[in-house]
C-alpha cells in the first residue's frame, strides 16, 4: 500500500525526520537494515531547501539485500512519501576515496535521530 503523500515543499529537515520515523516500520520489507539506519544529506539539512529540491536520503541495506529492485522500490516508496523527487545514496557509496559532487561527504550527513 502506497504510503499517504505530504507536501514537503515548505517543510524542514525535522518534518523529514518525522516522517522517517513514522513510516520507518515499513522499510525492512525494502530491505533497509533492521537498525533502521537513515540519514539525510542536501538542502534539507543546510536548510536551504526550495521548491526544485529534492530529498537526499541515506540508507543502510541488511547483507545480501542491496538489490537493484529493493533500491528501486525503496526510491518510489520515498518519492511517494514525501510527494519530492528522492536521492536514495547508499552508505557503502560513502567512500572516502570517492569525490562524486553528487554524493554527500560524511560530515555533511545528519542522521535520523
Amino acid at each position: 500500500m502506497p504510503p499517504p503523500k505530504y507536501n514537503l515543499r515548505s517543510k524542514d529537515r525535522e518534518q523529514v525526520f518525522a516522517l522517517l520515523r513514522q513510516h520507518q516500520a515499513q522499510t525492512p520489507a525494502f530491505g533497509v537494515a533492521k537498525t533502521g539506519l537513515f540519514g539525510l544529506f542536501g538542502s534539507f539539512v543546510r536548510g536551504e531547501q526550495t521548491d526544485g529540491s529534492d530529498v537526499g536520503i541515506l540508507v543502510q541495506f541488511e547483507r545480501g539485500k542491496k538489490t537493484f529492485k529493493n533500491f528501486m522500490r525503496l526510491a518510489y516508496f520515498l518519492e511517494a512519501l514525501f510527494n519530492l523527487k528522492t536521492e536514495v545514496v547508499t552508505t557503502e557509496s560513502l567512500s572516502p576515496f570517492i569525490s562524486q559532487a553528487s554524493h554527500p561527504k560524511r560530515s555533511e550527513v545528519c542522521l535520523v535521530p
